[in-house]
C-alpha cells in the first residue's frame, strides 16, 4: 500500500515515460530490423537509423535512476530492491544500441544484429517491469500483462512506422507491413490494458471525463494512422502515431497521480533540477527535429533472388 511519502514516485515515473516514448523509435528500429532487413547493405541501412546515438533520451533515464536512487537511500519511501535491476538491464541496452549506431560495418553482421535485437527485447520488458514497479503494480496480473505487450507492440509500430519514411524501398516498404501488422496488436493491446484496468481497478478514476476522453482519442487516433499508412501517407501515419502513443502514456501517468494520496507536508523533498531537466528537454527536442526532418536513408538493393 502507498502511504502519504509515496506521491514523490510520481517523479521518476514521469522521466521514465519520457525515456520510453522517446526512446520507442530505437527499441522498434533494433527489435525490426533482423526481421526486414534482407542483405547487408539493408541491414547497415536500418543500423543508421538509430544515429546519432547519442540523441538525449538517455538523460531522462538517468534521471529517473537518479530520483530512484535518492528516494531509495532516504529510506522513508516505499521503494523496493528489485526496482534497481531493471535499471541495469536499460543500462546495457543503451550501450549496445549506441555501438551498434557507430559501428555498422560491425553489428550489421546477422548474429551480432540479432544479439542487438535480444537485448533490446530484454530492455523493453525491464522498462516495463520498472514501470511497474513505480506503479505498485503486480507483475502477475491482467493488466500489468497486457500492458507490457501494449509496450512491446508500441514501440515495434513506431521503429516501423519511422523506418518506412525514412529509408529507400522495398526495405521501406517492409518497414510499412510491419507498422500495419503491429499498429492492430497494439491497439488491441491498449483496449485490453484499459478494460482490465476498468474491470479489476478503481472505477471512480475511470468515471472521470478527461480519462474516458483520453481513451477515446487513442484509439481514434491510432485508427487514423494505420489507415493513413495503408494508404501510404507514412509522415501522417508517423505524426499520428507519435502522438496516440504520447496519449497513452499521458493516460498512465494520470491514473497514477489520481491514485497516490496528498503528500504529507513534512515529506517534500526539495531538489532544484531546473538546468538537468532544462538541458534534456533542448537536447531531446533537437534531436528529435532532426530525426523528424532527416532525409531518407538510401542504399543499393540487389535482388538476389
Amino acid at each position: 500500500m502507498m502511504d502519504s511519502t509515496d506521491y514523490i514516485l510520481f517523479v521518476p515515473m514521469f522521466f521514465l515515460a519520457i525515456y520510453l516514448w522517446l526512446e520507442s523509435q530505437d527499441f522498434g528500429v533494433a527489435i525490426v530490423a533482423p526481421m526486414v532487413a534482407q542483405n547487408e547493405e539493408e541491414r547497415k541501412t536500418a543500423l543508421n537509423l538509430l544515429k546519432p546515438g547519442l540523441d538525449g533520451n538517455e538523460a531522462w533515464a538517468f534521471l529517473c535512476a537518479g530520483v530512484t536512487g535518492a528516494l531509495f537511500s532516504n529510506g522513508r519511501f516505499n521503494i523496493p530492491e528489485s526496482t534497481f535491476w531493471p535499471l541495469g538491464i536499460i543500462l546495457t541496452g543503451m550501450i549496445v544500441r549506441l555501438a551498434a549506431a557507430f559501428w555498422g560495418n560491425i553489428f550489421q553482421q546477422p548474429l551480432l544484429l540479432r544479439g542487438v535485437r535480444f537485448i533490446t527485447i530484454i530492455n523493453v520488458i525491464s522498462a516495463g517491469v520498472l514501470a511497474l514497479e513505480l506503479a505498485n503494480w503486480d507483475l502477475f496480473t491482467t493488466k500489468s500483462v497486457f500492458g507490457l505487450i501494449w509496450l512491446f507492440m508500441s514501440c515495434i509500430q513506431v521503429g516501423a512506422i519511422y523506418g518506412a519514411c525514412k529509408t529507400a524501398n522495398p526495405l521501406g516498404e517492409r518497414f510499412r507491413a510491419t507498422f500495419l501488422v503491429t499498429n492492430i496488436l497494439s491497439l488491441m493491446a491498449f483496449i485490453a490494458v484499459f478494460g482490465a484496468w476498468y474491470v479489476l481497478g478503481n472505477r471512480e478514476i475511470f468515471g472521470t471525463d478527461m480519462l474516458l476522453s483520453g481513451f477515446s482519442s487513442v484509439v481514434i487516433i491510432s485508427a487514423i494512422a494505420f489507415f493513413s499508412v495503408r494508404a501510404r501517407h507514412v509522415y501522417a501515419g508517423m505524426l499520428l502515431s507519435y502522438i496516440a502513443q504520447w496519449g497513452a502514456v499521458c493516460i498512465y501517468l494520470f491514473t497514477m497521480m489520481l491514485s497516490f494520496p496528498s503528500p504529507a507536508q513534512d515529506s517534500v523533498i526539495k531538489v532544484d533540477m531546473s538546468l538537468i531537466i532544462g538541458a534534456a528537454a533542448v537536447w531531446t527536442g533537437i534531436v528529435f527535429i532532426w530525426r523528424m526532418c532527416r532525409h531518407k536513408v538510401e542504399y543499393v538493393w540487389e535482388d538476389h533472388i
